[in-house]
């Protein structure tokens, strides 16, 4: 399963946004924990290098912010390209054994619960659920042979 590097708090606040039970509820604690442990360890840390290397400092090499607030540091230009490169990665969860009941369970919530959701997440909701028709298919596969 892919999925960008971007999408990955959003997916983790919509599966924790559903209210679950038992082995489903179990499973999407797994696949939350496992999304967002590689945000938290490979994104995050990797964000905050490039914002290191590519601040603006002045000259006794002190980060300049945008604001008073000290919230917004000035940046130079090549961060964002960087930056983009980044965020726009797949993180790839593999479709092994070991991940066959997550996987395949957080798939059939995702295509089978009820959502409503705002047009711009409705086209992410796609892009997971051909993902996640992509996994079963797969699973499917594997078993009939």
């Amino acid at each position: 399963m892919k999925i960008r590097n971007y999408n990955i708090p959003l997916l983790a606040d919509v599966l924790y946004g559903l209210k679950l039970k038992g082995k489903e509820s179990r499973m999407r604690t797994r696949f939350r924990k496992m999304i967002l442990e590689h945000y938290a360890n490979i994104v995050e840390p990797e964000r905050l290098q490039l914002i290191e290397e590519y601040a603006v400092r002045d000259e006794n090499g002190e980060i300049l912010y945008e604001d008073e607030e000290k919230t917004r540091i000035t940046l130079k230009a090549d961060f964002y390209s960087e930056f983009n490169e980044l965020i726009n990665e797949y993180y790839i969860i593999e479709e092994n054994e070991t991940n066959k009941d997550m996987l395949l369970n957080i798939a059939q919530i995702m295509l089978n619960a009820d959502y409503d959701f705002s047009e711009d997440l409705a086209d992410l909701y796609d892009i997971w659920c051909d993902e996640f028709e992509k996994i079963i298919e797969q699973y499917e596969e594997r078993e009939s042979e």
